[in-house]
């Protein structure tokens, strides 16, 4: 990236330097784009299988199945307040 780019990509990105801060910045991110370019153009993956789960456990799943649950009436039997069969509870919000 020359000069001309840099000003030009920080001017869109609304980035202001003081004198003499833009020739440093522009000299790190030059620098940071060449190592971005090494790690881009590396593939360290090279031979590696892979990998399904980090910590190497199979079958932790449990079996779905279907259960009984309580019925609606039992929920509400407790309930201070019961409208159309579900639980009144006061605004906490206006």
């Amino acid at each position: 990236m020359d000069i001309l780019a840099f000003r030009q990509f920080a001017q869109s990105a609304k980035i202001g330097f003081f004198d003499g801060e833009e020739a440093v910045v522009f000299d790190n991110f030059t620098k940071l784009l060449a190592e971005l370019e090494a790690v881009k153009n590396t593939d360290y993956a090279d031979g590696l299988e892979p990998l399904v789960t980090v910590c190497g456990l199979s079958g932790v799943m449990r079996e779905d199945f279907a259960q009984k649950f309580i019925s609606r009436e039992e929920l509400l039997s407790n309930a201070i307040e019961e409208r159309n069969g579900y639980f009144v509870a006061p605004k906490t919000l206006e």
